[in-house]
């Protein structure tokens, strides 16, 4: 039980010191900006060696259908059609590979900038601010511990401990959506290549239908995480001296937890029109 108690001790003088006011717990935002930085730098690489594939893709398809023209013996009129359709469309491509990072950029800030707006709180989209919010909740759950006796104070250990960790975990679900996020738009320009042929340019256009899922679920994230924080943010100042209102904090974040990584799941649907239901994920 010493050995217990001695832990815990341990893990609140932690906390204590990541409440004082000279730390800053901005290290997720840091590690997400280098995620940032080092996707961006794949951008041009790729564009640079997917052009073989688009250009191979597009003059075996031109060839193609200039053949069936000839077969079906069409005139000069429908041959000049044919060709300034495919230069439109093959402009077109080229335009949307050179761009496809910024559009998708475009539609996920725009998303992220509607969530904004419907925020009441001055803190941003932020790992590191969720993180931060649960150790201010593990610290006051050990501000209150030491008006209790041995016993509550252990519960109450466990409950900080407890709260911290799923607030860890919130966090994590928050990285690695905007991780996948970085990597998706920027290493997922390749598909962007066979836009130059009809016969995979399905494939190019499941690009965007990514961006804008990746764009939804972070909407709903953000949505959730916004609830959340006003939520958390109205007990810190609002908790009870009851030990049993810790324990249900303790029930509330497991839950927040599961809502924040089911439900952005499901919002995938709007973007692919195939509703998923993932609470078993």
């Amino acid at each position: 039980m010493r050995v217990v108690i001695l832990i815990i001790g341990l893990l609140f003088s932690g906390l204590s010191y990541a409440q004082s006011p000279g730390l800053q717990n901005n290290a997720l935002d840091d590690l997400l900006g280098q995620f940032h930085t080092q996707t961006a730098l794949w951008e041009p690489i790729i564009l640079q060696s997917m052009w073989g594939l688009f250009w191979g893709l597009a003059v075996i398809s031109l060839v193609w259908n200039a053949i069936q023209l000839v077969l079906h013996d069409k005139g000069m009129v429908d041959f000049i059609a044919f060709l300034f359709n495919r230069v439109m469309t093959i402009g077109l491509s080229v335009w949307l590979i050179t761009n496809a990072s910024a559009l998708a950029w475009a539609i996920i800030n725009t998303f992220q900038k509607v969530a904004g707006l419907l925020s009441t709180s001055q803190e941003g989209f932020s790992p590191s601010n969720v993180f931060e919010l649960g150790l201010s909740i593990a610290h006051k759950v050990y501000s209150a511990a030491s008006g209790f006796s041995v016993g509550d104070t252990l519960i109450l250990g466990i409950c900080a401990v407890i709260i911290l960790v799923v607030f860890a975990m919130i966090a994590a679900e928050m990285c690695i959506l905007i991780v996948g996020a970085y990597v998706l738009v920027s290493g997922g320009i390749i598909v962007m290549a066979f836009l130059g042929s009809e016969w995979t340019r399905d494939h190019a256009i499941n690009y965007f239908t990514t961006v804008l899922g990746m764009a939804v679920q972070l909407f709903v994230m953000q949505l959730i995480i916004i609830i959340g924080y006003s939520m958390f943010s109205g007990f810190l100042t609002q908790a009870g001296d009851g030990s049993a209102d810790y324990l249900v904090m303790v029930g509330m974040c497991i839950v927040y937890f599961a809502l924040v990584r089911v439900v952005p799941n499901m919002a995938t649907s709007l973007a692919t029109g195939r509703f998923v239901f993932g609470s078993g994920s």
